[in-house]
């Protein structure tokens, strides 16, 4: 979903409200898995249904938050910013600490104004 902010709670608060809003939100929810290296985020489609894998350079990742059952992250791409929304699907499932993983991988990139937050 496109976000007017880059960073702060209001980057991932405003997407997560809009998708609330939405009476007919298409799709089925799929199971997703998260890679962490210090070049960026992977997402993982274990069973292929949209992609297989999704690469974000961590140099384009503006902030990452924790909200509730929501992950969320936001990315520049092609001059644009993009909030990713995800929600736990399983009690196994810790976006705290997927957050508190990405922090340190966004701190140790060197970009003062990458953020995240757990709320």
């Amino acid at each position: 979903m496109v976000t007017n902010k880059s960073e702060g709670v209001e980057a991932v608060t405003e997407p997560l409200q809009k998708l609330h809003a939405a009476k007919n939100v298409q799709g089925t929810p799929m199971l997703i898995s998260f890679e962490i290296s210090s070049q960026g985020l992977v997402l993982i489609d274990p069973h292929k249904r949209m992609f297989s894998r999704k690469t974000f350079d961590v140099k384009l990742i503006t902030y990452v938050a924790r909200i509730r059952n929501y992950f969320a992250f936001v990315v520049r791409e092609s001059g644009k910013l993009y909030c990713h929304v995800f929600m736990e699907a399983e009690m196994s499932a810790d976006s705290g600490a997927l957050v508190s993983t990405i922090q340190k991988v966004l701190s140790k990139d060197g970009s003062p104004q990458k953020k995240a937050s757990a709320v």
